[in-house]
């Protein structure tokens, strides 16, 4: 294959990061063929056998033939599916040569800028993997099956964002890490070139590609100190309690919630607070207090959390001011911590635009998908419109060529046959979505019936589902006959 214009520099960019942020050994190759990108692969594998942390960053072309994923090195000439096997390497030895590290093991894809086999059959962008060995990262800088661009500038959309991000925080979570630099790539590319990135499980604790990265690191202990005499120790004031003395009349939960969150419990100290935004369970509408509860659940980690201090912040509650950005960015950590309601808050935000990001229904719809699996069914709702968006057009123009009987009501032709395309659109995408969660179909069911007009009630009334109206005939009187 040819050489791309950028790779080399993006090469450059990142290793000058990861050997700034404080990585032991960092070892750059570029413009390999297929035998010295297997020579660099296997120098590095038994580097990694052992390390804390091993990073693979690959910048270059590569493609998906028959479900594999294969990197092609300089000089491989494709002209048939089969040839892929034999001249390129494998994306899975990059993920194996990288698992070989105790506590981290982060392979970072930046491909499929073009496709130089476009009329290879089969040859197309990298297909999706699902990573299962803990403590693994696989990053892609695009959708699967998707193209990303090279840049018009020294660096492409991926790695800059990427370098940006390392510089800024290299101590983020990788989870975090990799959703932040989703948002920042599609920010500085042409359009949305959605990154992807699949995790190994890693549980609650924070996982960062460096710990300590971005820390001050403390002053050196100076030789051979001076003894200091005894001095009995101070007797410690107790501290003070977070919450005071609880109100009389809450009822069971809150009081439940109440003992926990005293006990310091995060989860806890973010649903009192949620109880105290809305004055439920016996405790009075105080959103000041709900905006401390949410700040220390914060402080805590706890992406619960995050999300209700950026609904204050979304919404300018609690005393605080109106900031969309800083709503934003609660809402991603939050989601990056697969909290569905955060998944379904950044969800609204890319929906509606705010916060300072375009307007991205397809990434959006994503999120609120996995809100869904997980057991949000509100955001089954924002599904539902989006497909009920896509099948009306088609559904409606199919009811509207069909004769329907008038009935006995004030409901006139065309208000029928709208409400018949409405309810037969709505009864694909409820089957279409049941899938994602197994009482989404009751959900949306229920929601449909209550939302729905008088008049459409009507119809259902004197149309039975099962009628087929292509064997009933308006008839017209001509002019001039009694």
């Amino acid at each position: 294959s040819a050489p791309l214009k950028n790779p080399g520099n993006d090469a450059a960019e990142i290793k000058r990061r990861f050997d700034a942020i404080g990585f032991d050994e960092v070892v750059r190759a570029t413009d390999l063929d297929k035998a010295g990108f297997e020579r660099a692969l296997l120098a590095f594998a038994r580097k990694a056998r052992g390390a804390d942390t091993a990073v693979i960053y690959y910048s270059g072309h590569g493609l998906e033939v028959g479900g594999r994923n294969f990197l092609v090195p300089l000089g491989a000439d494709i002209a048939h599916p089969n040839d892929a096997q034999l001249l390129t390497v494998p994306l899975d030895s990059l993920t194996k040569a990288a698992s070989g590290a105790k506590r981290l093991a982060v392979v970072i894809i930046d491909a499929c800028r073009d496709n130089p086999w476009a009329g290879v059959k089969g040859a197309k962008g990298l297909a999706r993997v699902d990573v299962s060995k803990p403590r693994l990262v696989l990053a892609y800088s695009t959708a699967p099956g998707k193209v990303a661009e090279d840049g018009a500038g020294r660096l492409s959309p991926y790695t800059q964002a990427l370098s940006e991000l390392l510089a800024k925080s290299p101590g983020l979570d990788v989870r975090v890490l990799f959703t932040a630099l989703g948002d920042r790539t599609d920010e500085l590319s042409r359009g949305p070139q959605s990154p992807w990135a699949s995790f190994g499980k890693f549980g609650a604790e924070t996982v960062a590609l460096l710990p300590g990265a971005g820390k001050t690191r403390p002053e050196a202990a100076a030789a051979d100190p001076a003894p200091r005499p005894y001095a009995p120790p101070r007797p410690v004031a107790p501290k003070p309690s977070i919450l005071g003395e609880a109100p009389k009349k809450l009822d069971a939960k809150t009081r439940a919630l109440w003992d926990r969150a005293s006990a310091g419990d995060a989860k806890s100290l973010a649903e009192l607070g949620d109880r105290y935004r809305r004055g439920h369970g016996g405790l009075p509408e105080n959103p000041r207090e709900a905006v401390r509860l949410f700040r220390i659940a914060v402080d805590k980690d706890h992406p619960r959390g995050r999300v209700y201090l950026g609904e204050m912040y979304e919404f300018g509650q609690g005393g605080l001011k109106q900031d969309d950005k800083a709503a934003l960015r609660l809402y991603r950590l939050a989601a990056a911590e697969e909290d569905p309601i955060g998944q379904y808050r950044l969800g609204r935000m890319y929906e509606r635009g705010k916060g300072g990001v375009r307007g991205d229904e397809k990434r959006a719809e994503r999120l609120y998908e996995r809100a869904v699996k997980q057991g949000y069914l509100e955001a089954g709702e924002r599904l539902r419109r989006f497909c009920h968006a896509r099948d009306l057009a088609r559904v409606s123009s199919k009811w509207e060529k069909i004769p329907i009987p008038k009935t006995k009501g004030r409901t006139s032709l065309v208000e029928m046959q709208r409400a018949f395309a409405f309810a037969s659109a709505g009864d694909e995408c409820n089957k279409q979505l049941s899938s994602l969660h197994p009482l989404l179909f009751e959900y949306l069911e229920k929601k449909r019936k209550e939302r729905m007009s008088k008049a459409a009630y009507a119809v259902f009334d004197a149309v039975p589902l099962e009628f087929t109206p292509v064997k009933y005939k308006i008839k017209e009187k001509k002019k001039g006959k009694k």
